[in-house]
């Protein structure tokens, strides 16, 4: 699987990376992935700047509903040249509302997100931020979750089941380890797909 997926790129969108998001990171990058990360807390920094194996890139615009529409324009400077095989988004209603943006005005193909769970069981629970995601959320080809209560959600608000993944790497290294070959595993599926 390696020599498929060697210089391959994914740009992981992500709000304020943890320790473990980050380990899930190295390890694509382990596996032959050329990992970008776009950020916007700086809560992180430290811990994102020590890595030797991911581009960060830091986003200057809050993401949150509704300026992740101003989001989307700060960050393409910073996404459109990357040139990524695969956009990878986490929390729905913030970088997958920016990434589904990203796909139906740039044509971006070969998106993933995740879905932590306060994005769907809460956020996207009324008004326009629940049309935004439930919008959003056609725009992938695969959502990854961790519990039920969320794949539930995911499925009221419209994701079919053939689509969904779940995945958790909030735990041990051996989540992170199973959690990213499973990713790198649906990953390349997805290019082959598109290209083939």
């Amino acid at each position: 699987m390696l020599k498929k997926t060697a210089n391959r790129t994914v740009i992981h969108l992500i709000d304020q990376p943890s320790a473990p998001d980050l380990k899930l990171l190295e390890r694509l990058a382990d596996l032959g992935w050329n990992v970008h990360l776009v950020y916007r807390r700086a809560g992180s920094d430290r811990l994102i700047n020590s890595s030797l194996k991911i581009t960060a890139h830091r986003l200057p615009l809050s993401t949150r509903y509704p300026w992740v529409y101003l989001a989307f324009i700060a960050a393409v400077p910073i996404i459109y040249p990357v040139k990524s095989d695969i956009i990878h988004a986490h929390y729905l209603t913030r970088f997958g509302i920016l990434a589904a943006v990203y796909r139906r005005f740039l044509r971006f193909k070969r998106m993933v997100l995740t879905a932590p769970g306060p994005d769907v069981l809460i956020e996207a629970s009324r008004g326009m931020v629940k049309w935004s995601a439930e919008h959003a959320l056609k725009m992938f080809e695969i959502v990854t979750f961790s519990s039920e209560p969320v794949s539930a959600r995911l499925k009221e608000l419209g994701v079919p089941s053939n689509r969904m993944l779940r995945l958790d790497w909030a735990g041990s290294e051996k989540e992170i380890e199973v959690a990213a070959a499973s990713l790198e595993k649906r990953y390349a599926e997805l290019i082959g797909r598109f290209e083939g």
